[in-house]
């Protein structure tokens, strides 16, 4: 939802796609949910996300997501409340559909680490 220009080429991609995603199926009321984290992660404050429990982003190879999911990587870092990222290639999800299995083992490693 940021400036298309900015953005990788796999994210400008799709961007109109998934605004039109978010407009219609995603949000309740779009414009009024434009600042709320529950439907933008990234917009959450600094206060609460120091409130996060120990925190995994995982992502996808050439993820539509990729520019926004490393920005909140980096302000939950910051919050210390981060554990690490995973990014799994296309074939890897493929093979396993949604990437289960490694979803699985990201959360065995930060229950392994975070308690």
């Amino acid at each position: 939802f940021s400036d298309p220009a900015s953005m990788t080429v796999e994210e400008r991609e799709v961007v109109f796609h998934m605004r039109k995603i978010y407009k219609t199926l995603i949000a309740a009321d779009f414009d009024a949910q434009m600042s709320d984290p529950l439907l933008f992660p990234g917009k959450v404050s600094d206060e609460l996300l120091q409130k996060f429990p120990p925190t995994i982003i995982s992502e996808v190879e050439f993820d539509m997501f990729i520019t926004e999911a490393t920005r909140l990587a980096s302000r939950i870092r910051r919050a210390g409340r981060f554990v690490g990222t995973d990014c799994y290639s296309w074939s890897s999800s493929y093979v396993h559909p949604y990437a289960w299995d490694a979803v699985q083992q990201s959360l065995e490693r930060c229950n392994k680490n975070c308690y």
